[in-house]
């Protein structure tokens, strides 16, 4: 190995001080001071590792046989030992060559060749006369970079792997002395293996799964917050060009920033599945304010709403202002997609029917989007004029759904409670809960939908009332059944309504009955306040 390449090598371990004195003779072709130095830092080196090492190598527990008080015991005596002036060298190099229960797991070559290299190691001591040239030298270094990647304690990729398995079974503050033996152990791997281990702790990190008695999530995460402080860190990019796996990192860790915007990973056309990832990633729950305030283009308002929709469906969550001024780009086309609670046609004619609150059979398609509505709502966040008077009326719906007793509505409480005022055009609203009553198994609740559907007969109260029918059916399977209509119309209206209808069911079915309840859920003076009448 040349002088130059063995230079770059402890470069990139920083071991460049600790070599300094081998080089400095190598240079001035003081071979067998530069061999001596050269050895002996090399030993040294590993000497330190073994001192610093916390806790108990397994090869010690498999030599007591699983004795950790005995394995201890026996631990402690070689650190002794590689801690004595007198005895070190010798020590290291025993432990080294050790065929049984050797805590390095080196192959055969690296023992038989260190015992080569040590006697020529006391040719340069005792000045022999054997030569020690410069091809000496760099064979020596040759070994040193070889032999290191194994001269790890407990330093295979796999059993690194492997103890991080039995980590993620305890708290991170349980196994901190052990975490911090397999991050000095990590520090000794060449890039290739730096980068096998990086991508297998990403995965297990991306796929971590919650609740089931691991912590798989903290130790990862702390892993990337250590190995990625540095902005020059090499595991950067071991990310570069995987747009999930960057966005991921920026999630869970506060030291790595996107550079830029993840397009190919959420602008893909897949908003169900990118919100369901970022759900599933509840470790980087603190930063995906962060993301999601970096990721947002103008001209993808529509895909950015769909992403953060869905991942309102799964996540409780409260966005800060900067991402709900994003989203309000485009909640007039989000307001006229929602018609579809309220806006009905029937009988495969074209006239279109407005309801006065939503159909609750279909909210729950919708959660995400009425979550992100009321959000932008109650934050008072501006909206074009056009689309104020839209975003007024929709949220009115709901309010007045959630306050009738609609259970799917609970998943808004947060927000409904805490709306402080209804806009000024609002004035005094009313609900009307008509109970229709039926006797008769094949009742037709279309009957009472055609009655509401004569606007000679009952003006425009047609378009305020939403029907709520006992199944999914159009006609009644009980002997039994129990129609209730809910209305915004004016007493009046109600009343005529009422009486129109009776009038058309008491011939139809004898057991027809009808009551009204009425109840005032929200006024401009009372604001909040729900009084009954």
């Amino acid at each position: 190995m040349t002088e130059k390449s063995f230079v770059n090598w402890l470069a990139e371990r920083n071991l460049e001080e600790e070599f300094d004195e081998a080089l400095k003779c190598y240079r001035i072709q003081a071979y067998k001071a530069a061999y001596l130095f050269s050895y002996v830092t090399f030993l040294k080196n590993i000497a330190n590792q073994m001192i610093k090492y916390k806790g108990v190598p397994t090869a010690c527990i498999a030599q007591t046989k699983g004795n950790v008080t005995g394995a201890t015991k026996v631990w402690n005596r070689i650190v002794n030992d590689v801690n004595n002036p007198v005895t070190w060298e010798e020590s290291v190099r025993n432990e080294i060559t050790r065929k049984d229960n050797n805590i390095f797991n080196v192959p055969d070559d690296i023992r038989n060749e260190l015992d080569q290299h040590r006697n020529k190691r006391n040719v340069c001591a005792h000045g022999k006369s054997r030569p020690i040239d410069e091809s000496s030298v760099e064979d020596l270094w040759n070994f040193i970079t070889y032999a290191m990647n194994y001269l790890v304690i407990d330093g295979t990729v796999e059993q690194w792997k492997n103890d991080m398995e039995d980590m993620f079974h305890y708290s991170l503050s349980d196994v901190k002395d052990k975490f911090e033996n397999k991050m000095y152990v990590y520090a000794t791997f060449v890039e290739d293996d730096k980068k096998d281990i990086f991508n297998w702790m990403l995965d297990q990190s991306m796929n971590a799964e919650f609740n089931t008695g691991n912590y798989v999530a903290e130790i990862t995460c702390y892993f990337f917050e250590r190995v990625l402080e540095r902005t020059d860190a090499l595991e950067r990019k071991f990310v570069d060009g995987d747009h999930k796996k960057q966005s991921f990192l920026s999630i869970i860790t506060d030291v790595y920033k996107l550079t830029e915007i993840p397009t190919k990973y959420v602008y893909a056309g897949r908003p169900n599945q990118v919100a369901s990832e970022l759900s599933a990633w509840k470790h980087g729950k603190k930063n995906i304010q962060r993301f999601f305030k970096y990721i947002f283009i103008k001209s993808k308002a529509n895909e950015y709403w769909d992403i953060l929709s869905q991942y309102c469906r799964e996540e409780t969550c409260e966005f800060d202002r900067d991402i709900l001024n994003n989203l309000a780009l485009c909640i007039s086309e989000k307001l006229d997609e929602l018609k579809v609670l309220y806006v009905y046609s029937m009988y495969a004619s074209n006239k279109e029917y407005l309801t006065g609150t939503i159909d609750y059979n279909k909210v729950y398609r919708y959660i995400g989007d009425i979550k992100l509505i009321l959000m932008i709502f109650c934050n008072e966040v501006s909206v074009a004029d056009d689309v104020f008077g839209k975003l007024n009326e929709f949220v009115l719906r709901c309010l007045i759904e959630y306050k009738t007793g609609n259970g799917n509505f609970n998943n808004y409480k947060v927000w409904l409670d805490d709306i402080k005022c209804i806009k000024e055009s609002f004035s005094e609203l009313e609900v009307n809960d008509i109970v229709f009553t039926v006797s008769d198994s094949e009742f037709d609740f279309t009957d009472i939908i055609r009655c509401l559907e004569d606007e000679n007969e009952i003006g425009k109260c047609n378009q305020f009332y939403s029907i709520i029918r006992d199944d999914s059916y159009y006609r009644f399977g009980i002997s039994d059944g129990t129609i209730r209509m809910k209305t915004l119309a004016d007493e009046d209206c109600c009343n005529s309504m009422v009486e129109y209808i009776s009038g058309i069911m008491n011939d139809i079915d004898p057991g027809f009955d009808v009551s009204i309840n009425n109840e005032i859920v929200y006024t401009k003076d009372a604001q909040q306040e729900n009084v009954s009448a």
